[in-house]
């Protein structure tokens, strides 16, 4: 019996066809989300609002992923040799864009400290805020 898939949008079809005739791609892909499995990532559930979560971590990393929301930046940032990971939100990016420039590449190997805040405007959830540490 064969089973059959239906497509939502042409997003998904361009996607899994691209994966068809590119193979290599589909490799990189599972490498892609073995790596973030591999990762820590850190949630806000964890964490009291206004407590430092790490005081002086390091970026080793920063890249952009789809997400159900839309494109996300996430940054990866590596504290006492053990890589973490967390999505950007606008206040955090604006603060490294302030001091680092806005090229990402610009922002590996910079300190940043990492807080737990309680949210701004309508959305009261807690939030990261990632904020550079000033040399």
């Amino acid at each position: 019996m064969q089973t059959i898939k239906y497509y939502h949008n042409v997003r998904d079809i361009q996607s899994e066809l691209d994966l068809y005739l590119e193979p290599n791609k589909l490799n990189q892909e599972v490498n892609k989300m073995k790596m973030h499995k591999s990762i820590k990532s850190l949630k806000t559930e964890d964490f009291a609002v206004d407590q430092v979560v790490i005081e002086n971590a390091v970026i080793s990393g920063v890249e952009e992923i789809d997400t159900e929301y839309g494109k996300r930046k996430l940054v990866k940032v590596n504290d006492l040799g053990e890589d973490k990971t967390i999505f950007l939100n606008q206040l955090s990016i604006d603060l490294l864009i302030d001091q680092f420039g806005e090229e990402t590449e610009a922002w590996f190997g910079e300190q940043v400290k990492v807080v737990c805040e309680k949210g701004k405007g309508k959305f009261k959830n807690p939030m990261f805020v990632i904020t550079p540490i000033k040399n």
